[in-house]
């Protein structure tokens, strides 16, 4: 097994970032997770980073082979077509024609216009008159009021609806964050990791600073792991087996010697910092049990190691 404190080589990088592309395309990983894991593989500064970024990755066992399709039976010739039968044409007949009556038509006598003798009076029609009243129009107002607040109340219901719908939608596709590294953030994490497992007790926790990756034994198994993805929420991500120092209590976790030691390791880079995270883990012969990394906008990857109570180990500035 390779040192995992040993710079990584080109093809350590490339079959890194060939194996996350392959997750991705499994759909075992969202695209966001994917371009952050590449990009954290393009600044990783030892072959144990590495290994932290892809594990959990690997990809499942084959399937079963497919069973060949049987023969398909025999198909018989077709019989031949039947040619179309044709009828003779027959000309539509005729409707008779029906000759004209020369018999003139009768003439019809109209009568005078009357004209209106001296002193005779033609009645004129006068329009009745009809008196309304002030109640009249303000029924019909009122009418006129209820039916738009009948027409605009539902449709100001529906709208909220419809709004409201398009928040709960909008909130299912966003990921979320968590604020990681504070003590309410390591604390809900911790929460979470126990109600899931029943325990407190992982193999490691890789710590970003709005996303956490916890591996946790599988029905108590020394290296069998169960990888979980916790942004606010728990969910499972990935299965896998792998080598650990052992278990370490969530609980030890100190989320001020955690932001104080990754101060400490941004400061060994220098220029902008892109990228930093934690990873926790059993501790090892030497106490160390944090490494904090921090990278740059070139890339350039810096990282230190220290024990539960911040006490720094080593420190491993950008080659």
């Amino acid at each position: 097994m390779a040192d995992w404190g040993q710079r990584p080589k080109d093809k350590d990088r490339d079959d890194a970032i060939a194996q996350i592309e392959a997750a991705a395309a499994r759909g075992q990983i969202v695209d966001a997770d994917k371009v952050k894991r590449i990009q954290e593989v393009k600044s990783a500064g030892s072959v144990g980073e590495l290994e932290l970024i892809t594990r959990g990755l690997a990809a499942p066992a084959a399937a079963a082979a497919t069973p060949v399709a049987s023969a398909p039976p025999p198909v018989s010739d077709p019989a031949p077509p039947v040619g179309p039968t044709f009828q003779p044409y027959q000309p539509p007949t005729a409707p008779p024609v029906t000759e004209p009556d020369p018999t003139p038509p009768p003439t019809v006598q109209y009568g005078e216009a009357l004209t209106p003798s001296a002193g005779t009076a033609i009645p004129t029609a006068t329009a009745p008159i009809i008196k309304r009243s002030g109640h009249g129009g303000k029924l019909v107002l009122l009418f006129v009021l209820i039916m738009i607040a009948g027409i605009a109340i539902p449709v100001f219901i529906g709208i909220k609806a419809l709004v409201d719908t398009a928040g709960d939608a909008l909130d299912d596709l966003n990921p979320g964050s968590a604020d990681v590294f504070s003590a309410d953030g390591i604390a809900e994490l911790t929460e979470d990791i126990e109600k899931e497992t029943g325990s407190t007790r992982v193999f490691s926790a890789v710590l970003y600073p709005d996303y956490a990756v916890v591996s946790a034994p599988a029905d108590g198994s020394r290296k069998r792991y169960i990888s979980y993805y916790w942004n606010g929420s728990l969910s499972e991500s990935s299965k896998g087996s792998g080598v650990y120092n052992g278990l370490f209590d969530m609980r030890d976790i100190d989320a001020q010697v955690v932001t104080d030691v990754l101060a400490k390791a941004r400061k060994l880079v220098e220029g902008s910092v892109e990228s930093n995270y934690v990873v926790v883990s059993a501790p090892g012969p030497d106490g160390a049990a944090i490494s904090a990394y921090a990278s740059n906008d070139f890339s350039e990857t810096g990282y230190l190691t220290a024990t539960f109570d911040g006490k720094i180990v080593n420190e491993y500035p950008p080659s």
